[in-house]
């Protein structure tokens, strides 16, 4: 059992990773469906830094970032950062204002 912002969350231990030291470099993490704290153009995804857990925004594919927070430089952690296990999640968010484009239908 976690405790995820003060709520019990059930998990099998196979879907855990227990590490012994802090991570080294930005995390990338998938924006959650139900973000409401996250700025909508940060799209689909976010970094979070190692040194203080500040989130940031990410434009492209940096291979390392400042964190405009606490001042650190470190490496973007993108070969951690699975997209096969997301495949089933819909695409970006569209920019504000504008509404997503429909996809066509093949038969």
């Amino acid at each position: 059992m976690l405790d995820v912002n003060r709520t019990p969350v059930t998990l099998p231990r196979t879907l855990l990773e227990t590490v012994t030291v802090p991570p080294r470099r930005w995390s990338v993490v998938l924006r959650p469906r139900d973000a409401v704290c996250l700025p909508r153009d940060w799209g689909d995804r976010y970094l979070t830094c190692p040194g203080c857990r500040n989130r940031a925004p990410t434009r492209g594919h940096p291979l390392t970032l400042g964190c405009p927070r606490c001042g650190g430089v470190y490496a973007v952690g993108w070969d951690e950062f699975d997209l096969t296990a997301h495949a089933a999640l819909p695409p970006a968010l569209p920019p504000p204002g504008q509404t997503p484009r429909q996809r066509p239908v093949l038969r």
